[in-house]
């Protein structure tokens, strides 16, 4: 029998993130693709029935990235259609490559029509006749949206720049076909691709973790989940009903995020947020499981620095750090009262609060601060530093040089010069405080250049642990209810490398510099 036809499920070892469905398209005669199975390690298929239309061969694994691998052999194209429907499509296995085989353009026009938007990733291989290669790509150029090609080419570099393979798109990857060690080439084009385009999706939307969900019956957005890196599928409609058993089919493989639009974000965070409210108000709570709600609440920060590539080992660490913090100024009635008054409220005041905690233990980790009560320092200061708010117009205020008097008023611009003064009064009657704490409190406000406040001090009069938590404030306030693109993450990068990089401010400026460059 002859075979047109081949469509393959390839299992990885790969861990993008999320469920890996990457959908190939791969044009070349039959022993081009075999040999592109073999630069993914695969050996030459076992056929185990030459009678049947439908024949079923097993790849044995070489080494490495490959769990295992399933080929379909098709007589004809209706057949083949229907095994990559049923064989490969989104019911596939998570950590999943998925590839379509087609001998000739004609073959892949027709794949392409029928699979358009599922086709990631064309693979452009050896075998075709002459000038095919040259007119298929033509083909993809014209597409609305053209997938990367991966183009293992007899012509040269020139000839293919000359047809504009760059600009159809710009993850389009190029490989001489008479180059030693092609398999090496191909094997990293294909994985730079999958990263590349799974960080190109994900710009477009924001994950959050599943636990979110769990006590809510509806939310106010689509929630979406990722079944490959260059692809979300809607889960749930925005205020559509849903229980908790949507989602176990999910958590049993080990998925613990779904994703809303980067745009409806923080109104998703709003509306997560009065629940927790809520919660934190219920009569009788126990003072433990008081701390255990608002800790609780560190998920939605979690979500919010997810681009900051915060680590699972680091995360366990900053949490014990949060709640031990919470419950030692907890001890006292007065800070009790106002931090849970603050919690109660929500919105920017607490969560701006959270997110100093986490990201000043993580850039305290960058620098080799690692000591526990280091941390807790830093987290004391920030769970406490803005108690004596409670308005978010003016606890958004960084500079007093810089605002309009006449429009703020000077009642609050006294308040808002005193709130660290006032902070660190309170601070001063808790005897059990690590030392640092009301100095981190009083000095928060402070700038290199001396244009801060209370005190005016520069560069060389600011402690280095206020100093990190001076710089992480600035850095929280920059990103607070943004998208974390990498555009805007160089910029602050640049601007605190102008502004911080001197004094007392050095060390911690390249803490967070570190932090933010591999973030990216």
């Amino acid at each position: 029998m002859y075979v047109n036809y081949l469509c393959v499920k390839i299992v990885t070892r790969m861990s993008i993130g999320g469920m890996e469905l990457v959908n190939l398209l791969v044009l070349g005669d039959e022993a081009a693709f075999k040999k592109v199975l073999d630069y993914l390690n695969l050996s030459t298929p076992k056929i185990t029935s030459e009678d049947l239309l439908k024949q079923v061969g097993k790849f044995e694994v070489k080494k490495g990235i490959i769990d295992h691998a399933e080929i379909d052999l098709f007589e004809n194209k209706q057949l083949a259609m229907a095994g990559a429907e049923s064989g490969i499509g989104h019911e596939c296995d998570s950590s999943t490559i998925c590839a379509r085989f087609a001998e000739s353009s004609e073959a892949a026009y027709l794949l392409l029509r029928e699979h358009e938007d599922n086709v990631g990733i064309i693979v452009i291989a050896a075998g075709l006749a002459l000038n095919e290669d040259v007119e298929f790509f033509t083909h993809v150029s014209k597409m609305k949206n053209p997938p990367v090609v991966i183009w293992i080419s007899g012509q040269s570099h020139e000839e293919v720049c000359k047809l504009n393979f760059y600009g159809v798109n710009i993850f389009n990857k190029y490989i001489p076909q008479d180059i030693d060690r092609v398999e090496i080439f191909f094997k990293e084009a294909l994985y730079a691709t999958i990263e590349e385009l799974t960080r190109e999706n994900l710009l477009n939307f924001s994950r959050v973790n599943m636990d979110r969900l769990l006590e809510h019956h509806f939310v106010n957005c689509d929630l979406f989940i990722q079944i490959s890196p260059l692809k979300m599928v809607k889960l749930v409609n925005a205020y559509e009903k849903f229980s908790k058993e949507i989602f176990e089919k999910y958590r049993k493989k080990g998925i613990k995020y779904l994703y809303v639009h980067t745009n409806d974000y923080m109104s998703f965070t709003e509306f997560t947020y009065e629940s927790l409210r809520k919660r934190l108000n219920r009569p009788g709570n126990s003072i433990a499981s008081d701390i255990s709600y608002t800790v609780e609440s560190t998920s939605i920060i979690h979500d919010t620095i997810r681009n900051l590539k915060i680590s699972e080992s680091t995360v366990k660490i900053l949490n014990e750090a949060a709640a031990s913090s919470i419950a030692t100024l907890k001890k006292n009635s007065n800070v009790k009262g106002m931090i849970e008054a603050m919690a109660s409220r929500g919105g920017y005041l607490f969560s701006h609060c959270l997110m100093i905690s986490y990201i000043g233990g993580m850039v305290s980790m960058k620098m080799e601060w690692n000591a526990v009560p280091t941390l807790q320092k830093i987290s004391m200061a920030a769970i406490i530093h803005d108690v004596a708010l409670d308005d978010e117009v003016l606890a958004r205020i960084d500079e007093l040089h810089t605002l309009d008097f006449n429009k703020i008023g000077l009642k609050n611009i006294e308040h808002i010069k005193k709130h660290p003064l006032e902070a660190k009064q309170i601070l001063d009657k808790m005897s059990d405080l690590p030392p640092d704490v009301a100095q981190i409190v009083l000095a928060h406000h402070e700038r290199p250049e001396g244009t801060g406040f209370p005190r005016n001090l520069n560069a060389q009069q600011v402690s280095q642990i206020s100093s990190l938590f001076i710089i992480v404030e600035d850095f929280v306030n920059r990103i607070y209810g943004r998208p974390m693109l990498r555009e805007e993450l160089q910029q602050i990068a640049s601007d605190f490398t102008k502004r911080y990089l001197q004094g007392n401010y050095r060390h911690a400026c390249e803490g967070i510099l570190k932090m933010i460059n591999e973030s990216f």
